[in-house]
């Protein structure tokens, strides 16, 4: 590959050139010689051990002697073209590509290095989060020095220990790059750097950034227990999230079933249907907090602890409730969470701009610091560096003709920079020599061919376009999964369509057939990382390098197609993924079996069935919104009778739809769905008290308080509960009897038999 790159750009080369790098030092040297065609260049490098491998001053220059005649000099352009404007630049080879092991292509650097490159332009961005995350470190130490100190004391010392940074700009300027450049920081310090990301496609999926950025911390506890040197560790956060949390380990499990692993215990992860919603939020909001209290408190051993959340414009309301319980927790002094937004995603009307005024309000009172960053696109100088660091050029004015026109054609979106500087790189107008051993390109040829990159899209999707059929079909498939994904996940779809394509029927694979297909996959998720597609999250999980890239995956598929295409990935989901499984997945396979409209019967049940179980569990999390939306979904795809042939699971249906419009203080709707399980007269009364407690608590709230109560005493004559209304006689004859009637002790009402008559138990929770 290397030499047919060199012959690309030495074709029709009659002359003769060589260049030879030298340098002396007292280690002995290697020698590599490398022939394109008649061209001979020979490089003798050597590793300097006397100055530090990454300092700037210790990369060496390679000298070259290079005569060209003007034959010479055309010959080096794409398309053969002579141009004054062309400009030659010379690679430096660091200590690093120098070291004994040296191969060819370590050697030559022959292809643009991205993972390499720092953050460029970005110094006073990144100074005041160094600032934030120091100030975190020195109040924590100083609230451990001083826990002797007054209540009043300590509170004032942890005012100043929690850190709430808001990163914007709009999408491909580097927040999450910028973002990053604290998990050095956070590791130098011992502490822990976690990072989540919400999705555009699972909007409807609640706490998705903080399950992201969770299981990581899960992963990072996991990792102790693998160690025997730290198993100890692992123990004693084992044993302080037991005694801490308690009974609220079944809140979290219900949102990270991997908390599970974590203890070593089955925890059963069910919350009490028809129970208080308020609660409920309240619950697992306080859990949340008291989990990290004491990972990042009573634990130690990852602390400070900073939480990025990156895409915060596609977060749930019950996602901004929550990071607003955790950040103004005075009992946790040292969490610092970041979070990264579209800007131009926002305006005034947007739920995060109504929580960060919010907290803006709240952080004077609450103890905590604001910090807002705002990241806008780079500057030709800055670009010119990440050329210069790129491409090791000599001085910034051998590049700053391709500066300015990368500029141009990105306006100095970084993402954009990168994606453009990579076309250029494959479709060979910028190349590097193998012959010269330099990077080369042609001003004039690159302002002819390329236009502006307006849609990066574009890009990335010509990028895919070239890969090899399986990796082609692997990123269609990825990325309808999400921003990110389980790799049981990917490979349940990739099996299934993979029978589809094949024919195969429900013919079912030996294990070793199985394990094949997997470590084939796992290869071209090899080749989707190397490409700079996905990147490893973990052992077994992936994400996007970028929300673009996804897009772009996404694009691969056919418009009209990709409707069928989301659906089809959806039933092979839903029949072959396990009960457990499924409930871990359940809101994004919902929402591929959502993607298009089923005409047959039964599909459309078990969709509406999985609607149904998606609506409960956001429910269960107080994701109201997303309960409402679901359920909605899933009642457009009840049938015409279905209060006849699915009377079950249309009142079910009707009646969480009620109570998630009840949450969400949508009068209209929840009067709406309330009176159509009401006029349902076959349906007996008891069935009907979900709804009866969403008729009051409606009219209650809203200033209707005697309907309430003359609803309230109809409900309960239905129920044959004899309760006295207006009148003062019948109101005295009850006290009377009641004075005369022993109260029992507490003791005899601890002994008492629990209520289980389904009629008193439903008089009960409506008085």
């Amino acid at each position: 590959m290397e030499h047919d790159t060199m012959r690309k750009h030495l074709k029709n080369h009659d002359g003769d050139c060589s260049t030879v790098a030298t340098r002396s030092t007292e280690m002995s040297s290697c020698s590599i010689q490398v022939l394109a065609d008649d061209s001979n260049t020979t490089i003798n490098m050597t590793s300097h051990s006397g100055v530090p491998k990454d300092s700037r001053e210790s990369q060496t220059s390679v000298s070259r002697s290079t005569s060209l005649n003007s034959s010479d000099q055309s010959s080096f352009s794409k398309r053969g073209r002579g141009s004054s404007s062309r400009r030659l630049s010379m690679i430096r080879l660091s200590h690093k590509e120098s070291a004994k092991n040296v191969n060819v292509e370590a050697l030559t650097a022959n292809k643009l290095r991205f993972s390499s490159l720092g953050v460029v332009g970005r110094d006073k961005e990144t100074d005041v989060l160094k600032d934030c995350i120091e100030r975190l470190v020195v109040a924590g130490e100083d609230a451990t020095a001083t826990a002797t100190a007054t209540e009043t004391g300590k509170d004032d010392v942890r005012a100043s220990a929690r850190e709430l940074v808001f990163i914007s700009g709009f999408s491909g300027t580097g927040k999450t790059t910028l973002a990053q450049t604290l998990a050095s920081e956070t590791k130098r310090h011992k502490g822990l750097y976690l990072t989540g990301k919400f999705d555009f496609y699972l909007r409807d999926e609640p706490y998705s950034g903080f399950v992201a950025a969770c299981r990581e911390l899960c992963d990072e506890i996991l990792m102790l227990r693998m160690d025997t040197s730290t198993e100890a560790k692992y123990q004693e956060i084992r044993d302080e999230i037991v005694s801490e949390l308690g009974d609220e380990i079944s809140l979290l499990t219900n949102i990270f079933p991997v908390f599970d692993e974590i203890l070593d215990v089955d925890y059963a992860s069910a919350l009490a249907g028809g129970g208080d919603d308020g609660y409920t939020k309240e619950g697992i909001n306080y859990a949340f907090r008291k989990f990290l209290r004491v990972v990042s408190i009573v634990s130690t051993h990852f602390k400070p602890l900073v939480i990025v959340l990156d895409d915060l414009q596609w977060g749930d309301a019950a996602s901004f409730e929550l990071l607003e319980t955790l950040i103004t927790d005075r009992e946790n002094p040292q969490i610092m969470v970041i979070g990264c937004y579209q800007s131009n995603e926002v305006d005034d009307a947007h739920f995060l701009s109504k929580t960060i005024c919010d907290l803006h309000e709240r952080k004077a009172n609450d103890g905590f610091r604001i910090t807002d960053i705002y990241v806008g696109n780079l500057d030709v100088p800055s670009v010119n560096q990440i050329i210069i660091e790129l491409l090791s050029v000599d001085s910034d004015d051998s590049s700053i003709d391709l500066a300015e026109i990368c500029h141009k054609r990105t306006l100095g979106n970084a993402f954009h920079l990168m994606a453009f500087l990579s076309m250029l790189e494959e479709e060979g107008m910028l190349g590097f020599n193998l012959g010269l051993f330099l990077w080369i390109w042609d001003i004039s040829e690159i302002e002819e061919e390329t236009a502006a990159a307006a849609n990066v899209v574009d890009l990335m999707k010509d990028k895919m376009n070239k890969q090899t059929g399986e990796v082609f079909n692997l990123l269609q498939l990825a990325s309808c999964l999400g921003s990110s994904f389980d790799e049981k996940l990917l490979f349940v779809a990739w099996e299934g369509l993979g029978k589809t394509r094949h024919r195969l029927g429900s013919s079912d694979d030996d294990e070793d057939e199985k394990v094949c297909k997997r470590d084939g996959l796992k290869q071209l998720l090899g080749q989707a990382i190397d490409e700079a597609f996905l990147e490893a999250h973990s052992e077994s999980h992936y994400r996007w390098v970028h929300d673009n890239i996804q897009e772009a995956a996404m694009s691969l598929v056919a418009e009209e197609k990709m409707q069928e295409f989301q659906l089809s990935i959806g039933e092979i989901l839903l029949r072959e993924l396990s009960k457990t499984e499924l409930r871990a997945a359940i809101f994004v396979v919902a929402n591929l079996l959502n993607a298009k409209e089923v005409c047959d019967l039964d599909k459309r049940t078990k969709i509406a069935e999985l609607n149904l179980d998606a609506a409960e569990k956001a429910k269960e999390l107080s994701a109201f919104e997303s309960a409402a939306k679901y359920v909605g979904k899933g009642i457009g795809l009840l049938p015409a009778d279905t209060w006849t042939s699915q009377k079950e699971l249309s009142l079910k249906m009707y009646s969480i739809c009620a109570e998630a419009h009840y949450s969400l203080g949508n009068v209209a709707e929840t009067q709406k769905y309330c009176d159509e399980v009401l006029h349902q007269d076959k349906i007996p009364i008891l069935d009907k008290m979900r709804v009866y407690h969403c008729m009051v608590m409606t009219m209650g709230n809203g200033g209707r308080a005697r309907e309430a109560l003359k609803l309230s005493f109809d409900i309960l004559s239905q129920l044959k509960c004899k309760f006295p209304r207006n009148s003062a006689s019948q109101m005295i004859t009850a006290f009377y009897w009641l004075s005369k009637t022993k109260v029992p002790s507490k003791d005899e009402i601890a002994e008492l038999p629990l209520m289980t008559d389904p009629t008193h138990k439903a008089c009960m929770q409506l008085i």
